[in-house]
């Protein structure tokens, strides 16, 4: 059986299971026909990780940082994951 295939362009970009804003390669921007989609710049996922944790850093009640962390994991699973997985506290 094949493996399903990815959705392309902005159907990628809302699907938060295979969504990794800028962390898309220049190729796979290509690839995928996300070229224009996302900011020129590529970020790798750690870069991506930093900022969230910053934004989180700067939330003092836990409502606010559980909001932020929904709000993560409904645009970037991947991301989420990573920031879950290599939070500290």
């Amino acid at each position: 059986m094949a493996a399903p295939s990815l959705p392309r362009g902005r159907a990628m970009l809302v699907n938060p299971l295979v969504n990794r804003g800028t962390a898309f390669s220049h190729t796979q921007r290509a690839e995928h026909s996300l070229e224009g989609l996302l900011s020129a710049k590529v970020s790798d996922i750690s870069s991506q990780a930093a900022r969230a944790y910053a934004i989180l850093a700067n939330l003092h009640e836990p409502l606010a940082k559980y909001r932020e962390l929904a709000a993560l994991q409904d645009r970037n699973e991947y991301l989420f994951l990573s920031r879950v997985a290599g939070s500290s506290g």
